[in-house]
């Protein structure tokens, strides 16, 4: 059975450089990607979970800048992990 999860992001493009720390820029809209939880073998912990952002291949999925968004269960308001 495969399972599903929504990956959230904060749609942060660029990074702008001077004057100070770096700071993200962008729309600053919160995007979500449909992914899909993959079971594994090899467990670290009970604190991970493997997921895959792009599991048709159509160039969706979280980047950098999106650290910290959540991954939810499909199509609800659960938390299920944090990118």
């Amino acid at each position: 059975m495969k399972e599903y999860v929504d990956q959230v992001g904060y749609g942060v493009q660029w990074q702008e450089h001077g004057g100070g720390p770096p700071v993200w820029r962008g729309d600053l809209t919160r995007y979500y990607a449909p992914g899909q939880y993959i079971g594994s073998n090899h467990k670290n912990s009970d604190e991970f979970m493997k997921t895959t952002p792009n599991p048709g291949n159509d160039k969706r999925g979280t980047c950098y800048g999106d650290s910290g968004g959540p991954i939810l269960k499909e199509d609800s308001n659960t938390i299920l992990a944090l990118t």
